[in-house]
């Protein structure tokens, strides 16, 4: 209470004493109110203290063990100005600051431990921390208390049993070498888990990131398809990519050679952001040829995604497995090229029990690598015409791409235009258009070079162009 509330809560003492019952009943009643208004006021400041503590926990911003109390009230203020300033004018105890964020990363430091349970599903592990309330609670449970748990078999048992031979000092370290490389661990429950991935069939318990996750708020589309893409995939994967971008739609893929690694180029050449999500540990770019593409990402504002802790192995089985948070974070999903049995089937299969919307860009009756897509829009899902189309089915703006189409319309000198009308969207040899336009190879190689430059065309691969 300030010095002016006092004042006047004096004055109405003075006052009851000369008022009759009535206004007596009154002032007693302001009383009861204003109590109750001071006790929202605490209620809330102890709100927004939790709100301070948990942000610097999950930021991984202190080190409680060896940061002293003072040095925890510089980090608040530097982390988060506007709410430092109420917790100062508060006088929050910052030795309470300090214990609570040790007993939080005390909580990490377990459902770090829980996660990296082998053989033991995600849904047991929630279990396991719902039955006992808390990660901790498992580790130093006694055993015959585990016994009653019906949910477990004998292997559960095994498995929890060597997990718990790991020392708190090893466990310890291993914490802080994940913290040391900026990777962020996300259980189940936690402020930052993913909200879309809570509807999924089989969420995982944890997710660990390297950069940021994907923003809620935005919309998000994951672009799938095979790794030995044609030249065709590989160019809609990319121009559809770039052209999302554009419209500040985040792109989600697997980072895996062919149109993953295409689509999420391609939201890098649109100024936007991407996400990888990994089987293996975030700290391993696999496959190694996009260790650019991984770097990009991360500096993008983008991130590398997984549900297998840090150090894990590319394994074979991890990477259907991963599909499903590929689909349960995006809002659509885009298939380019996939042939008949092929993982990319697989995430829309994942996508569509999800209640994700699927698309798939048709191809040739000829080409394998386009029967899975042809399949599916034979099956309902979305036929991908365009970009714009896209857009338009979407409800996403494309104010930012109107501005770079005007040099699609741009005049062109007669010999470029001659050229230019016998390309399209599929991929043509430079021999092709000497004998369709009847020109000379240096004719049509200039051509070809003033177009590129002009944006209007690109070689797909050596001597084979398209139309952008």
């Amino acid at each position: 209470m300030d010095k002016k509330e006092s004042a006047n809560f004096c004055g109405l003492e003075a006052d009851v004493k000369k008022s009759s019952i009535a206004e007596q009943k009154i002032v007693e009643q302001n009383i009861v109110e204003q109590k109750i208004a001071e006790q929202k006021i605490a209620e809330q400041n102890i709100a927004e203290q939790n709100i301070v503590e948990q942000n610097i926990v999950e930021q991984n911003i202190v080190e409680p063990n060896t940061i002293a109390s003072n040095t925890i009230g510089a980090k608040i203020i530097d982390s988060n100005k506007a709410s430092s300033d109420k917790v100062v004018s508060n006088k929050v105890n910052l030795k309470i600051i300090g214990s609570s964020i040790e007993d939080s990363n005390t909580r990490y430091l377990y459902e770090y431990w829980l996660d990296r349970i082998e053989d033991l599903s995600a849904n047991k592990k929630r279990l396991l921390v719902s039955h006992l309330e808390g990660a901790e609670q498992v580790f130093t449970v006694e055993g015959r208390q585990l016994q009653e748990l019906l949910f477990l078999n004998e292997k559960d048992h095994v498995n929890i049993r060597k997990a718990r031979q790991t020392s708190k000092e090893n466990l310890q370290e291993e914490f802080e070498k994940m913290i040391q490389k900026q990777i962020r661990m996300i259980p189940w429950g936690t402020p930052f888990y993913p909200e879309k991935l809570y509807t999924i069939p089989n969420p995982p318990y944890a997710i660990y990131v390297k950069g940021n996750l994907p923003n809620p708020k935005r919309k998000t589309v994951a672009i799938v398809g095979a790794r030995k893409c044609t030249s065709y995939g590989e160019h809609y994967a990319l121009a559809f990519g770039k052209w999302l971008a554009e419209c500040q739609v985040q792109i989600v893929s697997g980072l895996a050679l062919g149109i993953d690694g295409c689509g999420q180029l391609g939201a890098a050449l649109g100024g936007g952001v991407s996400f990888g999500v990994l089987g293996c540990g975030v700290d391993i770019c696999y496959p190694r040829e996009h260790i650019e593409l991984y770097a990009t990402t991360l500096q993008k504002g983008g991130g590398i995604l997984s549900e297998y802790p840090p150090g894990t192995a590319p394994i074979a089985y991890h990477f259907p497995h991963r599909n499903r948070i590929i689909s349960g974070l995006s809002d659509v999903v885009l298939v380019m090229e996939a042939k008949m049995k092929s993982g990319s089937l697989i995430t829309a299969d994942m996508a569509l029990e999800q209640g994700r919307d699927v698309y798939a860009l048709p191809g040739s009756l000829a080409s394998p690598l386009s029967q899975g897509c042809n399949w599916l829009i034979s099956q309902g899902a979305g036929i991908l015409l365009s970009p714009e189309k896209l857009a338009e089915d979407l409800g996403i703006s494309t104010r930012a791409n109107n501005e770079n189409s005007d040099k699609s319309k741009k005049k062109l000198e007669s010999l470029e235009q001659i050229v230019y009308s016998r390309l399209c969207l599929y991929p043509k040899r430079v021999d092709d258009l000497i004998v369709e336009t009847g020109l000379r190879a240096e004719q049509v190689m200039e051509q070809l070079i003033s177009l590129e430059l002009q944006g209007l065309i690109c070689e797909i691969s050596k001597n084979n162009y398209t139309k952008k």
